[in-house]
């Protein structure tokens, strides 16, 4: 009997993963949202996160290696956090306006990094360069 490959083993694993990902398919190039999660023969889909795991919606668990790309460095759902978003959320979600919070981020920043003289925050790279350019 032929030993199943590793794509192949992964294809009969994640089965609700791959309905998804055909679906993707129709509304996104490569299937996929952000072309980092794509990989062969099609990415898992993950249906919940808790300190340093991630379980897919097939119900494997992972090591969560990428931690939002540095994002979530205390891992999922640390309760500090959890709690700091609760009561926040609580207080509104996006002002479009100035606030106390801002000003205090900005002046954590400093305190870290002595020699920011400002403080800007943006959205992108290219935002930040043009900003940057401009000053």
């Amino acid at each position: 009997m032929a030993t199943k490959t590793v794509e192949e083993e992964y294809t009969v694993t994640h089965s609700k993963s791959r309905e998804r990902f055909e679906r993707a398919r129709r509304m996104m190039p490569s299937g996929v949202a952000h072309d980092g999660r794509m990989f062969s023969p099609f990415p898992f889909y993950v249906e919940r996160a808790d300190g340093a795991y991630k379980w897919d919606v097939d119900g494997h668990r992972y090591l969560d290696c990428w931690s939002g790309h540095g994002a979530l460095m205390l891992g999922h759902n640390h309760p500090a956090i959890t709690k700091a978003i609760v009561e926040q959320a609580q207080k509104g979600l996006h002002y479009s306006a100035c606030s106390d919070l801002e000003l205090r981020w900005a002046e954590l920043i400093q305190e870290c990094v002595p020699n920011a003289e400002r403080v800007r925050f943006t959205m992108t790279g290219t935002e930040t360069t043009a900003l940057a350019i401009r000053c």
